[in-house]
């Protein structure tokens, strides 16, 4: 039996990325036991998010139609909101699983991410939180100079010496731990989110891993 997960998307005026973010979603490996409900949140756009986002949408359900896609439980819908913060409230109300997902909607999440962070939160009930590696994508990294070689640094220590806290390009999380809702007044949600189930559940509940990759 297919089990279905709630992937939110909020997306604010990102109408050259989500193209790119949606197909690396719908490209995931999840199996015939796990489907996705993604829903992009548009969250206060000027530009034409909302209608690529349909038109991608519209365009990978056609590709699946034809059998390109070997994951046949993933669907998209496109839903308008003001903030981040509510966005990922609106999404956490239409789910009916207790392990809810979000990203960023200007990354390219590795095709066996997604499926990682599920059945780490599932295989393990002492989890709450569970985030992905983010990393540079290196069709996105211009010629050397002094940012790409800080960026190199930083990536090698991340490696070295892992994460304590979540990032929130890529996050899996549990609602049944983390109850509140998202505060509408905070940027930085993933911070939030990390540390409100460390204060209930210590930090070991909290878990970056380092082979579910999502690339900014």
């Amino acid at each position: 039996m297919t089990k279905f997960y709630t992937f939110i998307l909020p997306a604010h005026n990102e109408e050259q990325s989500i193209n790119r973010a949606l197909n690396s979603l719908f490209a995931q490996k999840l199996g015939k036991e796990i489907g996705l409900n993604i829903y992009v949140v548009c969250n206060g756009c000027t530009d034409n998010t909302a209608k690529v986002a349909k038109l991608t949408a519209d365009n990978l359900t056609r590709e699946k139609m034809k059998g390109k896609f070997t994951n046949i439980n993933v669907s998209i819908k496109i839903v308008k909101k003001a903030q981040k913060g509510n966005a990922l409230n609106v999404g956490r109300r239409k789910s009916t699983s207790d392990v809810v997902l979000y990203g960023d909607a200007d990354c390219l999440f590795k095709k066996d991410a997604v499926y990682k962070i599920i059945k780490e939160l599932e295989n393990n009930k002492g989890l709450a939180v569970v985030g992905a590696l983010d990393l540079p994508h290196p069709n996105f990294i211009k010629k050397r100079s002094l940012l790409t070689d800080f960026q190199k640094i930083m990536m090698a220590q991340r490696l070295i010496r892992g994460r304590v806290l979540t990032v929130g390009r890529l996050i899996g999380f549990r609602q049944s731990v983390v109850t509140e809702s998202f505060p509408d007044d905070i940027h930085s949600e993933d911070i939030w989110l990390s540390l409100t189930a460390a204060k209930k559940c210590g930090f070991s509940s909290v878990k970056v891993l380092l082979n579910a990759l999502v690339y900014y």
